[in-house]
């Protein structure tokens, strides 16, 4: 095989594995996720030591199973893929089980609360840096730079400083 054939054929091959990313290594073989379905466990807003299930991207109208160390329950999806299971006891992960493909993690009140953040502060920091980056375009523009969430603010300012220190604002 000459050089220019190999590089033709691994090439993609490395392509694909950095597209992966990390993902490619944690991977779990031994049962894989419903493709499209999440599933996410929050507070209970009435009693702090229960906590509400939540479900989308399920096919619509079928029984799911939601397990846990506390009990298993099966639950009816409605008509848009969704369910959710509230006031169920705290201090479990759960994952949900559809027909005989793998299972979705759910994870923990902790888990999601952790996700939320990330996700504010990665929103925050767009916005941020866009809106710092139109300043910086029109040095006269009067914008409302303030946020509302913290986690949202605190990616918001990191995103300000970046976009202030890049090429933009130079």
């Amino acid at each position: 095989m000459n050089r220019r054939m190999r590089m033709a054929v691994v090439a993609p091959v490395g392509v694909s594995l950095l597209a992966l990313g990390s993902a490619a290594l944690v991977a779990a073989p031994a049962q894989a996720a419903v493709p499209s379905a999440t599933c996410t466990v929050t507070a209970n807003t009435v009693d702090d030591k229960r906590v509400d299930v939540k479900g989308n991207g399920f096919k619509p109208a079928v029984d799911v199973l939601v397990l846990s160390k506390s009990g298993n329950q099966q639950v009816r999806t409605s008509a848009d893929g969704t369910f959710k299971l509230v006031g169920q006891k705290a201090g479990s992960s759960f994952s949900v089980k559809e027909g005989n493909k793998g299972r979705t993690q759910c994870g923990t009140v902790k888990q999601a609360e952790q996700k939320d953040t990330q996700d504010q502060f990665r929103k925050g920091f767009r916005q941020g840096f866009e809106d710092t980056k139109e300043l910086c375009k029109k040095p006269n523009a009067n914008k409302n730079l303030q946020a509302v969430d913290p986690n949202f603010e605190k990616g918001f300012n990191a995103g300000v400083t970046a976009a202030l220190n890049s090429k933009f604002c130079k």
